[in-house]
C-alpha cells in the first residue's frame, strides 16, 4: 500500500515515522535505521513479522487492542 510520509520522529536507534495512507487512514510505524524518508515523500508499505495495533479514540488517543477471549 502506498502512503504518503507526514512526520517523522528521529528517537537515536529508531525512529517514528506517521503516514496517511492512500484510502485517508493513518498510521505510524517504528523503524530501524537512519535512512528516513522525509515529510512528503511517497513510501511503500508493509508488514513482516508481528504487528500491534493502537487504534486511536474520539479524543486522539490510542490504545492497544484488548485479546478476544
Amino acid at each position: 500500500m502506498v502512503a504518503r510520509v507526514r512526520g517523522v520522529d528521529f528517537y537515536g536507534h529508531d525512529s517514528r515515522v506517521r503516514l496517511a495512507l492512500s484510502d485517508g487512514a493513518t498510521v505510524s510505524a517504528r523503524v530501524d535505521g537512519a535512512d528516513l524518508p522525509a515529510v512528503g515523500d511517497d513510501v511503500v508499505v508493509t508488514v513482516r513479522g508481528i504487528a500491534l495495533a493502537f487504534p486511536v479514540d474520539a479524543a486522539g488517543r490510542s490504545a492497544p487492542l484488548q485479546p478476544s477471549v
